[in-house]
Parts: C-alpha cells; structure tokens; sequence
C-alpha cells in the first residue's frame, strides 16, 4: 500500500474491506498518474532561461538540466531561448513566453503566474574582508557609515530578512541597483560595494569566475529565514490549472526518483545539495 493511501486510512479511522479496496485503487491511479506526461502544446513550448551563476550561464547550468529533463520526460518540443530577466516578466505575463526557470515565490508571482518548485536555498550576506571588524550582523551594517553600500539584483527578491534591510539601505542611498548578477558581482569586485545578498548556487559561481573567493566572507544574518523555494514559472494565459498539475508530477516524479538531487549534485558540494533539495 502506497504512503498516501497508508495516510488516508489513519485519517479516516478505519479499515472495512470495501475501503481497503477504493484506497488500493487510488494508490495505483496515483502511481499511472506520476508517469503520466503532460498534453503537448500545438506549438513548441517557450522556455526563457536567463544567465544567473550555477542556474545557467554559457550554456549550462541546472535549470537548463531541469529544461532537458522535463522535454525527455514530456516529449514536448521546447524552443528555448536566452532571455534578459527584466524582459522575461513582461513577456510571462503577456503570454509570449510559457516558462521561465528559477523563479523564488513571492506572493504577486502567486497572483500573476503558475509557480512549481525544484529547489530551496537559503540567502547569505557576501561581504568584503575589508568590511569592518566590528560589523557582525545586518543591524550592525545599517548602523555603518553611509559609505560602506551593498548591490541589489533588479528584479530579485532575497527573502523576507533581507528584503527588508534593503529597503531601509535605500531609505539611505546606500544601494547599487545592479541589472544582473554579473555586474552585481563585478561591483563588488570593484570595491564599489561592500556586499550583497546571494544563494550558493550563485555565489559559489560567481566567487570562482571572477577571483574572489579568499577575498570574501559568507555571513547568515538571517539565520531564522527558512529556506526560499525557486522553480518553473508557467503564463496563466497559456496553461490551465490542470496542465500545470500535470507539469508539477513531472517535476515531482523527478524529485522522487533522484534526478533532482543528482541534477543540483553537479553543482553543489553534498552539504548544500541536501539543503537543497526540497523534500
């Protein structure tokens, strides 16, 4: 007997024949249903990437892994194409685009898109060592001098903490708006900042490109911040919600059988692969 069907019989309290026999059938639907792929479009599916650390860039990354997958899985034909992630958003929503990957979940892309996740990561402050000694914690940098400022990725959210702080930085003047990771990473490079705000799956990435990985410190300073969840972002004008229901098994399926963990493996050392995971 499957795990849900185990859950069904607790929650109802009871085990008559006649039962035992309706949960043995749901447990084979939902097994049909978890290789079940998804009605094709017409036309090929759209899929946006953008380029952002370990999630893509030069052509490979996990969410172009992810991508691959799901066509394997799907037998859809996917057109997929490299898109600059302000674009992206106006193109989603407009129906121009179908997916776009590695999106966090605030609660207006809740409102204006299908969300479907495959991966939680937790944000960290990525902070120069030549930073002051003295500054431990996020409170401790808005107390800091107007000259010490962190870059902020246009169109990125970093989670409820950080989000926060940030809009009280800019209260101040003291944010470099950035129109991509890339140049995030470059101001900091540059000394134009002090920090930003990252995941690993970016960071890491990023530190390595461009040198600076003895040269900086990883703070949590939102250490009660759960994980934030990412993944596909589907239009709500080309997908009904029993499509994206189906796309979700998809993406599921792959989370059960060790695809995603294997996937974001590539990527990550096994610590944070773990964390990861959305379980």
């Amino acid at each position: 007997m499957t795990p849900f069907a185990q859950h069904l019989m607790r929650l109802h309290g009871r085990c008559t024949a006649q039962g035992a026999l309706l949960l043995a059938m749901l447990g084979l639907s939902t097994a049909m249903t978890v290789h079940a792929a998804p009605s094709c479009p017409a036309a090929p599916v759209r899929v946006a990437l953008y380029e952002n650390g370990f999630f893509y860039k030069g052509g490979q990354g996990l969410d172009k892994d992810v991508v691959d997958e799901l066509q394997k899985r799907s037998k859809c034909k996917f057109e997929v194409s490299v898109v600059p992630r302000v674009r992206i958003w106006s193109e989603l929503e407009a129906g121009s685009l179908d997916m776009t990957t590695s999106v966090v979940e605030t609660p207006e892309r809740k409102q204006q898109f299908w969300l479907l996740h495959y991966i939680q990561q937790k944000r960290y402050a990525v902070m120069s060592k030549e930073m002051p000694s003295n500054i431990k914690s996020m409170q401790d940098f808005l107390d800091a001098p107007n000259t010490l400022r962190m870059a902020m990725i246009r169109g990125f959210k970093t989670g409820p903490f950080y989000d926060v702080a940030f809009d009280k930085l800019q209260e101040k003047g003291r944010v470099e708006v950035a129109p991509d990771s890339d140049k995030a990473y470059q101001m900091l490079q540059a000394k134009r900042v002090s920090g930003l705000v990252g995941s690993p799956m970016v960071f890491q990435a990023r530190l390595k490109e461009l040198g600076l990985e003895q040269l900086v410190q990883v703070h949590d300073w939102a250490p009660d911040d759960l994980p934030t969840s990412a993944g596909m972002a589907l239009s709500r004008k080309n997908f009904s919600e029993e499509q994206v229901r189906e796309w979700g098994v998809l993406i599921d399926a792959m989370r059960r059988d060790g695809t995603m963990l294997r996937l974001i493996g590539k990527y990550l050392p096994k610590d944070l692969t773990q964390q990861a995971l959305i379980k």
